[in-house]
């Protein structure tokens, strides 16, 4: 989009003076909220995507036991992400776009798994330990916010045969995103994406881009 390539055009003009070598932008929102299809249809020229990166094998043990699974599996989603995120300096990367950010990872997913008890204190601070390390080496220089209601996003969830966990506690998850969200005063993009479903956004970001 314009509003991005402007963004990363300005920090790349301004703060390169400033030995900040890597500019990122963050695609971001609930689960069900268009963010991979977002991601997917950026013009990635002279960017590197890295998308999100769940070990199938953790997921599956977390949905059956989510009390011993929560642990493992949300660290390795972070540390995942870091590695690729270092990975992409380590190329030569100057601008990178992360579908969902280590930000979200704490703030939202293992801020409600705390809350549902699938994480005890000592797990957590582990996690928020290894997430704020993250974004503080590598802060946004722009969040592109995808939402929309609830219950569109619940309708969406369950047509494409979402996790019974994870649409049982969608509702936590929307309300902590939307804290989220809220907490960002400055450099943040909303998007609705209530009416376009996966082929309408494609759409939209190519005539927009």
């Amino acid at each position: 989009m314009r509003i991005i390539t402007k963004s990363i055009t300005f920090r790349k003009d301004t703060l390169l003076a400033k030995n900040q070598s890597i500019k990122v932008v963050w695609i971001s929102g609930p689960t069900g909220s268009g963010k991979t299809t977002f991601a997917s249809g950026l013009p990635l020229r002279d960017l590197q995507l890295i998308k999100e990166d769940v070990p199938s094998h953790l997921f599956e043990e977390f949905l059956q036991n989510p009390g011993t699974g929560c642990y493992k599996l949300q660290r390795s989603i972070i540390e995942r992400r870091i590695d690729q995120i270092d990975a992409a300096i380590s190329s030569g990367c100057t601008q990178v776009v992360l579908d969902r950010s280590p930000e979200e990872d704490l703030e939202v997913f293992c801020r409600m798994y705390r809350n549902l008890g699938y994480l005890n204190v000592t797990e957590y601070r582990r996690l928020e330990k290894l997430a704020k390390l993250s974004v503080k080496r590598h802060p946004p220089d722009v969040i592109v916010y995808l939402s929309a209601p609830l219950n569109i996003l619940q309708t969406r969830l369950a047509s494409e045969a979402c996790p019974k966990l994870v649409l049982e506690n969608l509702p936590q998850q929307y309300r902590l995103y939307d804290q989220w969200q809220r907490s960002k005063k400055n450099g943040i993009v909303l998007i609705d994406n209530s009416r376009a479903d996966s082929i309408d956004l494609k759409h939209w970001i190519r005539t927009t881009c």
